[in-house]
């Protein structure tokens, strides 16, 4: 989760490590996990790192990136019980 990855950050480094494992506690996973899988756990392992590439598209809209959107509290006309019939 920082920004020294001993074994290189590139997807093809970080696949290689999880499709091999690494001495000292990281066990090889070749043939236990889909490629598919493997690959999707490589994106998520990047995420982790807070270094997303300047081409990656964003969650969701700006506009609730940067806390607008949503309004703090619900208005008073949200608050009022529904009226029974």
């Amino acid at each position: 989760m920082d920004d020294e990855w001993i074994y290189g950050g590139q997807p093809a480094q970080i696949f290689d490590t999880i499709v091999r494992g690494r001495p000292n506690g990281m066990p090889a996973w070749s043939g236990k996990i889909p490629q598919g899988d493997i690959w999707r756990i490589v994106a998520y392992v990047q995420s982790l790192s807070g270094r997303q590439p300047a081409s990656a598209t964003p969650v969701r809209g700006d506009e609730l990136q940067q806390g607008g959107g949503m309004p703090a509290a619900p208005s008073p006309d949200m608050r009022k019980a529904p009226e029974s019939r």
